[in-house]
């Protein structure tokens, strides 16, 4: 995870790996057209990666010092849009979510989300999953938005990370990218009498 900075080129463009978009009518093409890049609710989400299988990989990390009063649940919205490479697992595509303690260890609920184009098609058959389509005459797989909580309150005063990656196929000739949002919340429920 070597930091080179952030290359964003805008939203439109193919080689922008690390770019916001904040249009709530946009959609991405390569998800029929249908798979909103803003999910609802939301001004904006950063996309990680792009449609130019290029062979890279890119992360973000986040880091937070956990303030229990006002940051007990991690709020995640993500998407994921992941070219059919038809190699073997370790070489697809890939889009992955991790929340890290502050020595770097996953945190063992809910620590991570890790998503393959194989791992697509096999739940593709899931109702408001995955979705299967055609683009440039490749097969594609994506996700529409999904919202993951994760308690934080273990953590008080702990710094925590937070790092998404996205990566194309390695042998180069397959994309895989992903749109997301990251927002924290009290974990305290509150009732009218």
């Amino acid at each position: 995870f070597d930091n080179v900075g952030i290359i964003d080129y805008g939203p439109d463009s193919e080689n922008s790996k690390h770019t916001i978009h904040v249009d709530p009518t946009e959609v991405d093409l390569r998800a029929d057209g249908i798979l909103h890049t803003v999910p609802p609710g939301e001004l904006a989400s950063v996309r990680l990666g792009n449609w130019n299988p290029d062979g890279n990989a890119q992360s973000i990390t986040y880091s937070l010092v956990v303030d229990t009063a006002t940051q007990g649940i991690l709020i995640m919205k993500y998407a994921v849009v992941l070219d059919n490479s038809g190699h073997e697992r370790y070489e697809e595509p890939y889009f992955r979510i991790e929340v890290l303690d502050s020595l770097d260890n996953r945190m063992e609920l809910c620590g991570q989300a890790d998503f393959t184009y194989s791992d697509a098609v096999l739940k593709s058959q899931e109702v408001d999953s995955w979705h299967l389509t055609t683009y440039n005459g490749e097969e594609v797989a994506w996700k529409d938005w999904t919202v993951v909580g994760v308690s934080l309150m273990e953590y008080h005063n702990q710094k925590i990370k937070i790092r998404i990656t996205s990566a194309d196929c390695g042998q180069w000739v397959h994309f895989g990218y992903g749109y997301f949002t990251l927002d924290c919340a009290n974990a305290h429920i509150e009732t009218e009498n």
